[in-house]
């Protein structure tokens, strides 16, 4: 079982997508300096038991306007797909990609609604367009990605609940061994973010197991 998209659960179909219009759209990509290897597959991550992977490569197909050149790892847990469980829509993921990344958090959050609502499309397809459609994907971080920036994204499940979620976001920027190389660890849930919520705690403990050769 995979998480995104057709590449995912059904078997490889795409979507486009676009921006909401109360955030800027993804910057142009950057032109990489001929020397920087672009990432090919992800740095050592660990997977927790019972979770499952995915890795996929940039420009990812259900997103294909995010400007970066890498690859996108990503950890969800058992109970993911199911909106009465605990670890409902709760995920962890990191784009391992070519420097600069993204400038800010401001400029994260334009690509955050443009892959979440190029997740929801690719998912729902035609059959769940018009709903998809009607949704409005927003992000808003605060705080610094070098040290965690953090906020909420209003997006939508077109997996099984096929309704709005809203999700509780953290994004950091992590430091690369690999000159010309950068990385961004996130992690999100439909949960409030708390140091007593199980989920958040291992949320965050999987994140800060991530490094960037």
């Amino acid at each position: 079982m995979r998480l995104v998209a057709p590449v995912a659960l059904v078997a490889a179909a795409c979507g486009s997508c676009s921006s909401s219009a109360n955030v800027p759209p993804p910057a142009p990509a950057p032109a990489a300096p001929a020397a920087v290897a672009v990432p090919a597959a992800s740095s050592p991550w660990e997977t927790p038991a019972g979770w499952k992977t995915e890795t996929i490569p940039f420009p990812l197909e259900f997103a294909p306007g995010l400007p970066y050149r890498g690859v996108e790892e990503l950890r969800f847990p058992p109970g993911f797909f199911d909106k009465d469980a605990a670890w409902y829509f709760s995920y962890a993921f990191v784009w391992e990609i070519v420097a600069p990344g993204p400038a800010s958090a401001d400029a994260l959050e334009g690509d955050l609604v443009a892959y979440f609502e190029g997740l929801a499309k690719a998912v729902g397809g035609a059959e769940q367009a018009e709903a998809i459609s009607a949704q409005r994907f927003t992000a808003a971080l605060e705080g610094e990605l070098a040290t965690g920036a953090s906020g909420v994204i209003e997006a939508f499940d077109a997996f099984k609940a096929r309704a709005p979620v809203t999700l509780h976001a953290r994004a950091t920027a992590v430091a690369c061994a690999t000159a010309g190389r950068v990385a961004l660890v996130v992690v999100a849930s439909p949960r409030t973010p708390s140091t007593d919520d199980a989920v958040w705690t291992e949320l965050e403990r999987l994140a800060a197991t991530y490094r960037c050769r």
